[in-house]
């Protein structure tokens, strides 16, 4: 594995950097069932994004409000997933990729994480 954002462009290297801090924030002191919890969910996710071209679109789009980014992450995952999940993939969201595949590659690379 490479280092954080060593593959990415600049823009995706920043929000994958403040997306790592945010998954350190969630499993800092919790139990590693908890993180392995948490990249099941994150993996999950990914599953779905990467059976989805347009999903990938909708959920990296600058023109595309934030609010309705999350809100689309909430109807699609919130039944499925760990609260701390979504909330992580909410972040995921309101950041800037360079690429909807880029945007895949970093959840990949967070739930490898």
């Amino acid at each position: 594995m490479t280092s954080v954002g060593g593959m990415f462009g600049g823009v995706s290297r920043r929000s994958l950097r403040a997306l790592s801090a945010e998954l350190d924030q969630k499993v800092n002191g919790q139990s590693a069932a908890t993180a392995s919890a948490i990249s099941t969910d994150v993996f999950f996710v990914l599953q779905t994004i990467d059976s989805s071209i347009g999903l990938r679109r909708a959920l990296t789009d600058p023109a595309r409000d934030q609010e309705i980014k999350t809100s689309l992450v909430k109807d699609l995952f919130a039944n499925q997933i760990s609260s701390s999940s979504l909330s992580l993939l909410e972040k995921a969201v309101t950041l800037k990729w360079s690429t909807p595949g880029e945007f895949a590659d970093a959840v990949e690379q967070i739930a490898v994480e």
